[in-house]
């Protein structure tokens, strides 16, 4: 976890739960996403409209999905995750011996 003393930006934290409420939706519309957050369409929208722009959602027909970036952020994290699992697994046929 990052220092504490550091402020939060309620706008990535926002991003955030939008990702994440996409994720779990595999495809929502901007009013389903506001209606389900609680959020004020516009701010839904102008969101959506930035994650799109960067890659990070895809619209389809009416609705968002999750988009190729976070495909490429979940195959590093599974490879990271592979390799130290790797790591592991020599240690322990090395505690065999």
């Amino acid at each position: 976890m990052t220092d504490k003393s550091y402020r939060r930006i309620g706008a990535v934290k926002t991003a955030a739960a939008i990702l994440d409420q996409v994720g779990r939706s595999r495809g929502a519309t901007a009013r389903e996403l506001a209606d389900g957050l609680q959020l004020p369409y516009g701010t839904v929208m102008s969101h959506l409209a930035t994650l799109a722009e960067c890659g990070y959602v895809r619209q389809d027909g009416e609705s968002f999905r999750v988009g190729q970036k976070l495909g490429v952020f979940w195959a590093m994290l599974r490879a990271d995750l592979q390799g130290q699992r790797d790591k592991i697994d020599e240690m322990l046929a090395a505690l065999e011996c």
